[in-house]
Formats: structure tokens, sequence, C-alpha cells
């Protein structure tokens, strides 16, 4: 048991340093292009994208909707949760207009060809 706790823990650092590392890398990547972008160098492509996420606010969301049962269906400011009840028009979005910002997320993707 002591040897599988000990590469358990030898495997959870790993994954950490591969996960810094990725960043870091990932964050490279995206200085070196600004916006949309495919490009092939060598054997790979680089994909990058832009998208925009809502980020909602708690406070707002619960000013905006004072109905605990509606509160309840929501529970948190899961954006996916809020989107499915848009689409059920369980709310609209005239009253989700003031409880969120959008923040710019660019995606990344790298393909071997």
């Amino acid at each position: 048991m002591e040897e599988k706790l000990k590469r358990y823990f030898e495997l959870k650092k790993l994954a950490a340093e591969v996960n810094e590392e990725l960043g870091k890398l990932r964050n490279e990547l995206l200085d070196g292009h600004d916006g949309i972008a495919k490009r092939a160098y060598g054997d790979y492509i680089l994909k990058i994208n832009v998208q925009d996420r809502r980020e909602y606010s708690d406070d707002k969301l619960q000013e905006a909707f004072p109905d605990p049962a509606l509160w309840r269906l929501m529970s948190t400011h899961d954006a996916g949760k809020i989107a499915g009840l848009v689409k059920l028009a369980v709310v609209t979005e005239e009253q989700l207009r003031h409880t969120y910002r959008i923040r710019r997320v660019q995606t990344l993707t790298v393909q071997k060809l």
C-alpha cells in the first residue's frame, strides 16, 4: 500500500509540473498571435479562437429574480443552467441584461498533421 501511495504522490507532483509547463507554453503561443489564427508550423497546426463568455453576478441575478423558486433553478451563476432556462423561456435575455459581464477567452488547439 505504501508503494501505491508513493507512486500516486509522484504522479500528482508530475501532473502539477506538466500543467505548469503547459500553461507557460500556452501563454507564449497566445502572446505571439493576436485574435483568431490558423497557421501551420512544420508538422503542426496552431488554431486560436476567441470566445465571449458570460460571467454572472449572484447579487445581480438575485435582484433580477427575487422569486425563490426561480432562484433555486439557477442555484448559482452557472452559465449552462441559465442558458437552458433561456431556451426553455423560463427567463428572457432582457431580464438577464444587467446581470453579467462579457469576458473574452482565447482557446488554443494544436494538431499534428
